[in-house]
């Protein structure tokens, strides 16, 4: 039976570790797809928001390989704020290759970035994509 992997609880792990420079700009502001209907998702503060667009499990069901897309928040004080998120972010997931409570965050590959609007809010940001690897 293949092992459950939820790549979203590792990603958000590795995104909230203590002592990086992201978690000095964000802290716990991570938004993902499996956080409770109570938590508010608002631009008042730096941030990041992300869900996977596709996940496919590796042959040996093991680890699983994720496309995922990351919007990056300066919060509504400094807007260009949101450039140096997408700095951190970028350097975090760079060093993609560690253990947090839900699994192994095992590589992630740059794969593109834009300057963009968040069309629901808008909200100005830095779209930002990396394929990820995750490990139970």
């Amino acid at each position: 039976m293949p092992t459950l992997i939820n790549s979203h609880t590792i990603v958000a792990q590795w995104l909230m570790t203590a002592g990086t420079s992201l978690y000095t700009l964000c802290g716990a502001r991570v938004w993902w797809p499996d956080l409770p209907d109570a938590v508010v998702f608002d631009n008042t503060s730096p941030g990041i928001a992300f869900r996977a667009d596709s996940e496919t499990p590796t042959s040996a069901d093991e680890m699983l390989e994720s496309h995922m897309m990351f919007e990056c928040f300066g919060g509504s004080a400094n807007p260009a704020n949101a450039h140096a998120v997408y700095q951190a972010l970028y350097a975090r997931m760079q060093k993609a290759s560690g253990t947090v409570a839900a699994g192994r965050l095992h590589t992630a590959l740059f794969t593109r970035v834009r300057l963009a609007t968040r069309t629901d809010k808008g909200w100005p940001l830095y779209a930002v994509e990396f394929d990820v690897t995750t490990h139970a």
